[in-house]
Order: C-alpha cells, then sequence, then structure tokens
C-alpha cells in the first residue's frame, strides 16, 4: 500500500490524473483497502492506472457493495486524501 501510493504520487498525482482528496483507506479483516473515487483521466491513463494498481494489490469487482461493506464493517483509518497521508507519515 505505501509502495503503490509512493508510486501513485510520481506518476499519476502529477499529472492531476485522479484527485487525490477522494480516497479514503479502511482495514479489514487483517486488510488494507484504498478506495478510490471519481478518477478522472482519458482511457489510457485509466488503463495504465489499473495496471498499475494490479502490480501492487488487487483489484476487487462490484467495487460499490464492497465499499458499503468496509463502511459497515471494516475500520475506517484515513476518511480522505488517504494516498496523500500516506505519503506525508512514509516518507
Amino acid at each position: 500500500m505505501i509502495s503503490f501510493c509512493k508510486y501513485a504520487k510520481k506518476t499519476f498525482l502529477q499529472k492531476k490524473f485522479f484527485i487525490e482528496k477522494n480516497t479514503t483507506l479502511y482495514e479489514y479483516q487483517d486488510n488494507y483497502y484504498i478506495c478510490f473515487r471519481n478518477i478522472n483521466g482519458n482511457i489510457d491513463e485509466l488503463k495504465s492506472f489499473c495496471s498499475s494498481m494490479s502490480e501492487f494489490g488487487t483489484y476487487i469487482d462490484f467495487s460499490d457493495l464492497f465499499e458499503r461493506k468496509l463502511v459497515e464493517y471494516g475500520i475506517k483509518i484515513i476518511d480522505k486524501n488517504a494516498v496523500g497521508i500516506i505519503n506525508k507519515k512514509f516518507k
């Protein structure tokens, strides 16, 4: 997760590809999940983003449904700007 956040900062945030503030970090069943909302970019940027994410973690199908499960049963660790906060805490 930390490695992905550092990579995202260098690769995507500088291009203003996705809105960093729309990321939330949850812990659920001894795993950590970063939820992204309102990802902006053209189709090639989205493909690159999804490909990069798969190098660092696992994409979850039915993400809206799973995020509702995280909200109900998980522990919200960082409410907003999770990528930015993680990058500040783990330089």
